[in-house]
């Protein structure tokens, strides 16, 4: 019985050539993108998955309350970890990271700036899955100047892995013996380190533990059956127990996001690690389900279209004893076969394009991911899909049309199954004009990201690290060999470049209460950095130079800041001002500018220059002619000042595009499956159009022998489908506005939605419909009508 099923819907397949070959074009590429998508998504979902206690480890969030507002932080006090792993039954262990920038790294003849460079302490490979090359994990970060180095950093610094006992300098006079060598960290995991110091190497933060200093990543590890909730209501007896009285128990707070959410669904994105969205991964895993579904609706408009041809051999069926099951079982065996070649078709053509695809995404995808067991199931689960999808309608359709109908006139669609069939048009080109129009906002945001006027001039500025103490010894020289160079503007050294400002300091004013002090970010730089950054100075003057013995500091605040304390600019000028200790008076008010992404709004800043601090950053302004002469130049002065660093820079205006990967990376995702919604649409509407085109074969030759005209036939057959392409534009733009209101929602500063947007989508769905639907029109209206009329 089954093989007599099989020979039927190959024999029907065959004979129905065009339409078989655009129902497994249609649908093989439909697979191929839905499992692009799931490629894609299963990428994302695994970060974080490949640490062994990966379900048991969370991250430690610091929540600290000023003027009667609660601030999240992600560093967290260095006297945190150890309390918590005294004085809380739940927690098995913890681990504290340190890492405040780049690291000056040389074996003492290669020097490089490494840039994924820690410290950690030594229960870190207790509580993180780092598989160990070499060394013991449980003592190789346990005593002071050691260090543990991965795979690629053993081979880049001395061309094998058999490295333990030699040693690497970190900054420019201590050097580190190297106690292990790990694999390298995966590409799946948000911490991102290829160099971890030992934390007891830190003397002044190992060897206290301190609550007014948060500058540490701090993760625990839970025992089993522990649960945060558990461990959460046991952190305001730790505040009260172990916070002194005047900062105040209430002051501040703990709390906890687990491991494997932190990539998807963690607030913080933290410079140099990778970061998600999990509602990203919805609207893909969204996407996957609607492509699919609109090749699922091309085989079944065109099967219920179809259904006239075959009404005679259902009928004789029927008739001679087949029940509707089986007919049903025939009909799903033909959408069986048909799924099963466009599935092996859809592999073939992921194999294709999908290296283009990971090029696009920034993510080595690869096909032989299917042979995991996940991926073999999301093949199944496709096939399956397929055929209950595509194949129920005709397949129960056919079933329920008495046989004596069938043979008397064949199937004449009931309005049902008319409406059924538009709907589904309609249902894909709501999908494309959505997909369009979301493509549409996606650039015209990432435009304006880019174009946005930030209060800064970032373009032809190099940022350079300088983060060692002779490096900090030689600054002044530096600075000046610098200003000298052919092509330089201007130059300051910062503790932070913009994209990374991220300090916390305490505004420690009289009349402020200690339990309302606002915490605002301050960096460290000179009187350049106005000129250096263009950034606007609305009253007062930029940062006075700091004559030795000075310990008076000297801060030139944002508009915002001047704000927070209730100041106008012009008030500003000359107030005492105490930032953590720092005590001065306030020299200038700047316009604000933007050191973040658009995600987040303008927060208070403050520049300040004081002789207590030392500077991590260069940055320089060159002139945009000659770059490479000026480079060059550059280059000489490294060489001639510090020349134990290595010539490493990046340009600051792409460090500002960097910040928006994730949303360039959709855009580019987004427009490639708009264009396949559109094609796979476009197909099934070019094979409803050529079957209508055949059903009304001598309409058209009677009205061309009465004269009409090819426009007016063209008319004809396309005005339906344009009918229902107008109604998906209806559906379609509410549902797009909605969406893309939603998605901007994650933008302080964003575009407005406009009206063009959505009308230049619909009227893209309309034109190319139209182009479809006229091809085979035009096609239909230039046939001979003596051919179509000859058998009257």
């Amino acid at each position: 019985m089954f093989q007599n099923y099989l020979k039927i819907a190959l024999r029907s397949l065959l004979r129905q050539k065009l339409y078989s070959a655009i129902n497994i074009i249609g649908l093989a590429v439909g697979v191929a993108a839905c499992l692009a998508i799931l490629l894609y998504v299963k990428d994302e979902l695994s970060f974080d998955t490949h640490h062994v206690k990966s379900e048991r480890i969370i991250r430690a969030i610091y929540e600290p309350r000023y003027g009667g507002k609660s601030e999240r932080i992600l560093s967290t006090p260095s006297a945190l970890a150890p309390v918590m792993r005294r004085s809380v039954p739940e927690v098995e262990n913890a681990v504290r990271i340190y890492s405040y920038g780049a690291f000056l790294v040389s074996n003492g003849v290669k020097t490089f700036e490494e840039k994924q460079a820690c410290y950690g302490d030594s229960t870190l490979f207790e509580v993180f899955t780092l598989p160990m090359l070499a060394g013991n994990p449980r003592t190789a970060l346990g005593r002071p100047q050691t260090v543990v180095i991965t795979r690629s950093m053993a081979m880049k610094y001395f061309g094998t892995i058999e490295v333990l006992g030699k040693s690497l300098r970190l900054g420019s006079t201590k050097w580190y013996e190297i106690t292990g060598v790990i694999e390298d960290i995966p590409r799946t995991s948000h911490l991102q380190y290829s160099i971890f110091a030992s934390f007891t190497s830190v003397t002044h933060y190992a060897t206290q533990e301190m609550w007014d200093s948060a500058n540490f990543l701090t993760y625990i590890l839970l025992r089993p059956q522990a649960s945060i909730d558990a461990v959460q209501k046991k952190i305001p007896d730790i505040i009260k127990r172990n916070i002194s009285a005047d900062y105040g128990e209430a002051s501040l707070s703990v709390s906890f996001e687990p491991l494997k959410s932190i990539y998807l669904e963690s607030e913080f994105v933290t410079p140099g690690q990778p970061k998600g969205s999990i509602y990203q991964v919805y609207g893909l895993i969204m996407l996957a389900v609607l492509l699919l579904l609109s090749a699922c609706v091309n085989y079944t408009n065109l099967a219920t279209a179809r259904s006239q041809k075959r009404a005679r051999e259902v009928g004789v069926r029927k008739t001679v004893g087949a029940r509707g099951v089986d007919i049903s079982v025939q009909f799903f065996a033909e959408t069986t076969l048909l799924a099963l070649v466009a599935l092996v078709l859809g592999l073939l053509l992921l194999e294709l394009v999908l290296p283009i695809f990971s090029t696009i995404i920034a993510k080595p995808l690869s096909i032989s991911l299917l042979s995991t067991p996940v991926l073999v199931g999301f093949c199944t689960v496709i096939w399956g899909a397929i055929t209950l999808l595509a194949g129920s309608y005709p397949a129960f359709y056919m079933a329920s049309v008495r046989p004596d109908a069938m043979l008397k006139n064949g199937v004449r669609l009931q309005g049902s199954a008319k409406t059924a069939r538009k709907i589904l048009v309609v249902g894909q080109f709501a999908v494309s004009i959505v997909l369009v129009s979301g493509t549409l906002i996606l650039r015209e945001q990432l435009s304006f990201v880019q174009t946005k006027d930030l209060g800064l001039n970032a373009a032809q500025v190099l940022v350079f690290s300088i983060d060692d103490r002779l490096t900090a010894e030689r600054l002044s020289a530096l600075k000046s060999e610098i200003m000298r160079s052919p092509g330089v503007i201007n130059s300051s050294p910062v503790e932070q470049p913009p994209t990374s400002m991220s300090n916390g300091y305490a505004v420690m004013n009289d009349g402020i209460p200690s339990n309302q002090r606002p915490v605002v970010t301050a960096i460290r730089t000179d009187r350049d950095i106005l000129q250096t950054l263009g950034i606007k100075l609305l009253v007062g003057t930029s940062l006075p130079n700091v004559a030795a013995g000075d310990s008076t500091s000297y801060f030139v605040l944002n508009k915002a800041m001047a704000a927070t304390l209730g100041w106008k600019p012009e008030e500003a000028v000359g107030k005492p001002f105490n930032l953590s200790n720092r005590v001065g008076r306030v020299v200038g008010v700047m316009q604000d500018f933007h050191h973040e992404s658009l995600h987040s709004a303008i927060t208070p800043m403050i520049f300040y220059h004081s002789l207590n601090d030392q500077p991590s950053y260069m940055l320089v302004k060159i002139a945009p002619e000659n770059i490479q002469t000026t480079l060059a130049a550059l280059s000489d002065v490294w060489r001639k000042v510090i020349p134990h660093r290595a010539f490493e820079y990046s340009f600051l205006d792409k460090d500002f595009e960097a910040l928006y990967t994730s949303e360039q990376v959709l855009a580019k995702v987004v427009s490639i499956f708009a264009i396949l919604a559109i094609g796979i649409g476009c197909l099934g509407l070019f094979a409803l159009t050529a079957f209508t085109a055949e059903q009304r074969t001598k309409e058209i030759g009677i009205r061309k022998v009465l004269g009409a005209s090819v426009a007016s036939i063209i008319a004809l057959l396309s005005k339906d489908f344009l009918k229902l392409v107008g109604v998906a534009i209806l559906l379609a733009t509410p549902l797009a506005y909605w969406a893309a209101g939603k998605w901007l929602q994650d933008f302080a500063y964003r575009v407005d939605l406009s009206w063009w947007v959505f009308a230049s989508a619909g009227l893209a769905a309309v034109v190319i419909a139209f182009m479809t639907v006229a091809g085979q029109a035009w096609r239909a209206a230039q046939a001979n009508p003596a051919t179509s009329l000859r058998s009257e």
